[in-house]
């Protein structure tokens, strides 16, 4: 094992490369021994690929989700990058795995989506297979999840089992990226991925066509909903507090403090006083380390949320409980229908997310 050292003429020399007017062949000029650049650039991804040619000085650029199909080819020129084209049946019937490429013979490199074709593996029990199919985010539900609309061609007479395209959809899950795993099982921010077979010949474009205009739907009742708890706030805010009080009427911090079951506003105004976090730190690290006793809340704890530790640099543990992380979801939802009251047409264009990654931490009772 070689251990590094600081170097300070190679620091310099980066350090002055960067600090160039241009980044063009920043990757060459920092690592002039690459050969080639192991990126992901099909699909969507594709419009990377001038980017990466300028950076990289037009260097190879391979990416690992591929097949290659066998062709033909005379002594024409072929262009580097070529459109896309779908495949026919004759050559899908040609398709070569990598382990099963031959020493001089030529081959096309063909794209294919691997979380969709690892699928249609629990199709062929059916003599079934995907002729088209298209994705549709359905974020007017709570959590938003993924649909995918398959048009299948099925030669076997039985029907497809509800159960097999449950099998799909976990092939499928299981095949994506880590990003929404978090987000399926850890943060429960997305929802259970769900297929729906479309009838033969049907425009799966139009389908999802139809789904944004139900979206706008949902927008307008958001709006109503909205309008709705803010047009007499007092008498809302009256009644959440009664069901909060009289949900959790028996749980031990309010029997400290002696409201003795009452839901009344001037009641809880009277006996409950405004605290700090460190008011009830000793009851949360209760919690944390294991007791179950209805301590703050009648329902279970279902995680902690840490915070930052950005105020006298200590994070702070908020015990959370599953209906909590609903409501959170909720507000979600009505957010985005507000703001697309100011940014229209949002479900056209694409949003970029950034994530805020922080190490996972647990509790000693592993919250």
């Amino acid at each position: 094992m070689k251990i590094l050292k600081p170097n300070s003429e190679l620091a310099d020399f980066i350090e002055a490369e960067c600090s160039k007017d241009s980044w063009q062949g920043i990757v060459t000029r920092l690592w002039p021994n690459t050969k080639y650049m192991d990126v992901v650039v099909t699909g969507a991804m594709s419009q990377y690929i001038p980017t990466l040619d300028y950076y990289s000085n037009n260097l190879p650029l391979v990416s690992g989700y591929f097949e290659f199909l066998t062709i033909h080819r005379g002594n024409e020129i072929m262009e580097s990058i070529s459109t896309p084209t779908p495949l026919n049946e004759k050559n899908k019937q040609q398709l070569v795995n990598l382990v099963d490429v031959e020493i001089d013979q030529e081959y096309e490199l063909v794209v294919t989506t691997y979380s969709v074709k690892n699928a249609t593996n629990d199709l062929m029990p059916f003599d079934a297979h995907i002729i088209d199919y298209t994705s549709y985010a359905d974020t007017a539900t709570i959590p938003g999840y993924y649909i995918l609309f398959w048009e299948l061609s099925v030669n076997a007479s039985a029907p497809i089992p509800p159960s097999v395209l449950e099998d799909c959809c976990l092939t499928i899950e299981e095949s994506l990226s880590s990003v929404y795993r978090q987000g399926r099982t850890s943060d429960k921010s997305i929802g259970p991925l769900e297929i729906r077979l479309v009838e033969t010949g049907a425009n799966v474009i139009d389908i999802v066509q139809v789904l944004k205009r139900n979206m706008a739907e949902e927008n307008k009742k958001n709006l109503e909903f909205i309008e709705e708890v803010t047009t007499n706030v007092d008498e809302v805010q009256k009644r959440v507090l009664h069901e909060i009080l009289t949900r959790n009427a028996n749980v031990e911090y309010l029997q400290r403090l002696n409201l003795n079951g009452h839901t009344d506003r001037e009641t809880f105004k009277k006996f409950v006083p405004v605290i700090t976090y460190e008011d009830i730190q000793p009851d949360i690290n209760r919690i944390a380390n294991g007791d179950t006793s209805p301590i703050l809340c009648s329902q279970p704890v279902s995680e902690f949320i840490s915070s930052t530790g950005t105020l006298g640099g200590e994070k702070k543990l908020i015990p959370t409980t599953e209906e909590e992380h609903g409501r959170r979801l909720q507000l979600y939802g009505l957010v985005k229908s507000v703001v697309s009251q100011f940014f229209p047409d949002l479900e056209k264009g694409k949003g970029m997310y950034f994530f805020f990654i922080k190490s996972e931490v647990k509790t000693p009772e592993d919250y």
